[in-house]
């Protein structure tokens, strides 16, 4: 893999981040609703924003609905929503591509998830992971830039997710990997795996890389805890999506920090963290990560991230030196993916991620 010094001038850059949850509303199942925490949305990305906007492509992983549309379904305990203002302000900070599929954004049923996907559109920011049926949320977006054709394909495993919220040829929702410790090793649903084998496969014939979304959870506590440790099923979809064609993987969703992994030369990142997460949460959960990624020749020739941490104020701020929690943050990113075989180095506070063997 290329150093920095050797991407070339017309290279595709490539920032990625995980969950984007800003400015979110609570609505209990009682009607009960818990106002946002955030009061100024349009300072959330002051500082990550210049980062995005320098990026040709700024990629993020919707956690909620953009809608006052719909309601909680029933049987459901409570709702997470944003004003669909918060498009634009997304759209403003450099964001053009983002991933709907996850256990969150059909938190008020169709409607709202149709609103939401309008509501991008308007703002210029592409999407992919869901749809009006099962054939709009598995169909890939293929962006051009530069001369290179990139697609972005988005799933969700089922953990936590309501069976409705899946797409069907007839119902609204979301693209879905079925998981179950029920089924052996790597215990996910063959059927729904062959399908997105099948459009990565699709994806990677008609574009010069593929690139795969995934979210997943890994708690169903009621505190909703997170997990450094992968599952065995986060581990499986990744190496089929890779064994299928893909070129890099985005894995978000278990809200902790996770490993880096290279498999046959190809690049993981398990969970990328939440950005923005308007919620109480402890302070190991505003520790995250922007993801770079270089794109020369048609093909990628360098990742590297960047350490972030949510400050006072809820903003996304990335790391100096002089900061405790960048080395906290890079030292975590370099313990857990030792344990997946891969080396990273740094230059200055980015660790960049050591694809080849030397």
């Amino acid at each position: 893999m290329a150093d920095k010094a050797d991407i070339q001038k017309d290279s595709i850059s490539l920032a990625a981040v995980g969950d984007i949850l800003m400015g979110v509303q609570i609505v209990e199942s009682d009607g009960t609703l818990h106002e946002p925490l955030r009061k100024d949305p349009k300072s959330a990305f002051k500082f990550v924003a210049p980062i995005v906007k320098k990026a040709d492509i700024g990629f993020f992983n919707l956690e909620a609905p953009l809608s006052y549309k719909g309601k909680v379904p029933k049987g459901k305990a409570h709702g997470w929503r944003s004003s669909p203002d918060m498009a634009a302000i997304i759209s403003s900070a450099g964001f053009n591509i983002a991933s709907v599929a996850n256990n969150h954004i059909m938190d008020f049923g169709a409607e709202a998830l149709m609103d939401t996907l309008e509501q991008l559109a308007k703002n210029n920011i592409a999407y992919v992971g869901a749809g009006r049926n099962i054939s709009e949320a598995r169909k890939p977006l293929i962006l051009e830039r530069k001369g290179a054709r990139i697609g972005f394909i988005g799933y969700c495993s089922n953990v936590g997710l309501r069976p409705q919220a899946a797409a069907s040829d007839k119902r609204p929702g979301i693209a879905v990997v079925r998981v179950s410790p029920l089924y052996a090793s790597p215990q996910i649903n063959e059927e729904s795996l062959e399908l997105m084998v099948e459009d990565i496969q699709k994806t990677r014939s008609s574009a010069d890389l593929a690139i795969l979304s995934f979210h997943t959870s890994l708690s169903l506590t009621k505190e909703g805890g997170g997990s450094h440790t992968l599952g065995v099923h986060q581990v499986g979809a990744a190496h089929a999506a890779i064994d299928a064609g893909a070129d890099l993987v985005l894995g978000h969703g278990p809200h902790l920090l996770q490993g880096i992994e290279v498999y046959k030369g190809k690049v993981i990142f398990y969970n990328l963290g939440q950005l923005i997460v308007d919620r109480d949460v402890p302070d190991e959960y505003k520790n995250t990560i922007i993801l770079n990624c270089e794109i020369s020749d048609k093909k990628i020739q360098r990742v590297s991230f960047l350490p972030v941490a949510l400050n006072e104020q809820k903003q996304p701020e990335p790391l100096t030196s002089t900061d405790e929690r960048c080395h906290k943050i890079n030292e975590l990113m370099v313990k857990l993916s030792r344990k997946l075989g891969t080396t990273l180095y740094f230059e200055g506070v980015e660790g960049v991620v050591k694809t080849s063997v030397e």
